[in-house]
This record gives structure tokens, sequence and C-alpha cells, in this order.
């Protein structure tokens, strides 16, 4: 897998996800720990599964939406 580097900076509202899952994304920005903000597609590959699963309301298929946007958007 090749990643485009430019594109780690991305916010994940540019993302292609359904609205539901990203406004579950971008929620963790309230946390009151900054190492739980996901801003960036870096920050969103930086997140083990497990993190991300963490997350209220976010189950498996939420997690298998990110990671096909994820794909399309990073490799070639």
């Amino acid at each position: 897998m090749i990643i485009k580097k430019y594109k780690l900076n991305t916010s994940i509202s540019e993302l292609a996800l359904p609205p539901r899952v990203k406004n579950l994304l971008l929620n963790q920005n309230d946390h009151p720990d900054p190492k739980s903000h996901i801003r960036t597609v870096a920050d969103l590959i930086n997140k083990t599964d497990k993190e991300l699963l963490k997350i209220p309301n976010f189950g498996k298929k939420s997690l298998h939406l990110v990671r096909e946007a994820l794909v399309g958007k990073l490799v070639y």
C-alpha cells in the first residue's frame, strides 16, 4: 500500500463517509483528552480498531465504512 503523504493532513470532514459516522468522529474533538481528538486523516489512521470501537455508538459497520473511505483516499 502506498500512502500519499500530502493527504494525511486532509480533514476527516472531506472523507466520503455517511454523516452519522463523520459526526461521531468529529464529536471526539469535544473530548477533554487531546489524544482522543480526530481531526485529520493522520489522526484517524493512528487510531487502532479497538480505540475507534470505544467511541460511543461507533460499531463494526462504522469501522468498516471508515476503512473503506481511507482506502479510497490513500491507496493508488
